[in-house]
């Protein structure tokens, strides 16, 4: 299909009233892949090139700052941009998406541009860090009007560096709404893995601005699981994105939620497995992730998969719950811990053992092998946290060393059938 010719349609589509921007939006999305690797690929190559003449402008801009005056400072600040919006109307009004979008983008830049040196030409020390949202707010209608990716990338990149920066200093603005929603819908109307994602990290980091503007900052294992359940409930909301960027997702969430239990099997980690003073923040995120994930089940895709990474994260959070409620574990360094330690191994080996039959089932060499390197890593962990226990250790390997003969003849055994 060419690409080019179903934008032109699109366009006398939306015109007559046939389809709604949403519809239009999705059609686009569904087609996207049909253009040839060589068209984008130079698209992206010349808005690279862009993102080096924003820079090089810097540059030469800063050698002979000084030496010019107010006024030709902000005409030399505003030109850049002035000329690339002309660009861009230019090539809009041919029909021409791909320099206007080319156009767009170096605005966007140069606007970035224009409102640092503005600042910094009438010392205007107030727009940081609100400069960055100013930003955010010039980039933001571009994503809405024109259903641009590349825009919506750069706006996620510019929020969560704006962020970032409320976070170190404890503020929020209500303005974070505007570019938030824009961003919400704009991933909402695609679905697709390139807006899922940058979208989860920009929640993500407005939800932490806002705990520590309400002084309830959220530090710990036990946010790091929550937040681990929040995010397998925020990718499962989105049905329209393919199913191996869903998996891929929950394969790295599994993955995280592995780790750290590994992590809670040592002593040092167990003590730090309680929950914090100000624990309602990971209740109520833990209770609202666990009603979008029971309201999206009946059509939830790999329910297995999910099941596993819910069923993990919710046991450990279930132990430290028991953890906090024992007085004599909540300040005490000595304490073995052998609960959140014993429970957590029981969840690690599980979870592999769970892995390892579903592989041998579904005939997944790559799920398979990887199952194996995760008993391996959990015998080779034990050995080094118990390495002067000889005879615990020495009975460790040899039943993982027994439970690798009798999996080889499982698959085998598969295989042969």
């Amino acid at each position: 299909m060419n690409y080019q010719r179903l934008l032109r349609e699109i366009k006398l589509w939306l015109a007559d009233g046939l389809i709604t921007e949403a519809q239009a939006s999705k059609i686009l999305a569904r087609y996207s892949s049909d253009v040839p690797v060589y068209r984008r690929m130079s698209f992206w190559l010349k808005s690279i090139a862009g993102i080096f003449v924003s820079l090089a402008l810097f540059l030469v801009i800063s050698e002979n700052w000084q030496r010019l005056g107010y006024a030709v400072q902000s005409l030399v600040a505003i030109a850049p941009l002035l000329a690339a919006q002309g660009y861009a109307l230019y090539y809009e009004k041919k029909g021409n998406e791909l320099p206007a979008e080319l156009g767009w983008f170096l605005a966007s830049l140069f606007l970035g541009v224009n409102i640092m040196l503005q600042a910094q030409i009438f010392h205007i020390s107030a727009y940081y860090p609100n400069g960055m949202l100013l930003w955010v707010l010039g980039v933001i209608p571009v994503v809405f009007l024109r259903s641009s990716s590349i825009h919506f990338l750069l706006a996620a990149l510019l929020f969560c560096i704006y962020l970032g920066q409320q976070i170190q200093y404890a503020q929020f603005s209500i303005v974070s709404l505007i570019p938030l929603a824009v961003m919400a819908h704009f991933t909402w109307t695609k679905q697709k893995a390139h807006t899922v994602f940058p979208f989860f990290i920009v929640v993500y980091l407005t939800l932490w601005a806002l705990l520590e503007k309400g002084g309830i900052p959220q530090t710990g294992i036990a946010w790091n699981y929550a937040t681990l359940v929040f995010a397998a409930a925020f990718v499962h909301q989105f049905m329209d994105l393919e199913e191996k960027w869903l998996s891929r997702a929950l394969w790295l969430l599994f993955g995280v939620t592995v780790f750290f239990h590994i992590l809670i099997t040592f002593q040092f980690f167990a003590h730090l497995a309680t929950l914090p003073k100000h624990k309602l923040p990971i209740i109520f995120l833990v209770l609202l992730s666990m009603a979008a994930l029971f309201r999206s089940w009946r059509t939830c895709r790999l329910k297995l998969l999910t099941g596993l990474v819910g069923a993990n994260l919710l046991l450990i959070l279930a132990a430290i719950a028991v953890q906090s409620a024992w007085p004599e574990h909540a300040t005490a360094d000595d304490t073995p811990h052998y609960f959140m330690r014993i429970t957590a191994n029981a969840a690690y080996l599980a979870s592999t053992v769970a892995m390892l039959f579903h592989a041998i089932r579904e005939r997944t060499k790559a799920q398979f092998m990887a199952a194996v390197a995760l008993l391996l890593t959990w015998a080779l962990v034990r050995y080094l946290d118990l390495f002067r226990d000889y005879l615990v250790t020495a009975l460790i390997f040899a039943l993982a060393a027994a439970a690798l003969i009798y999996l080889n003849r499982l698959w085998e055994k598969k295989y042969e059938n």
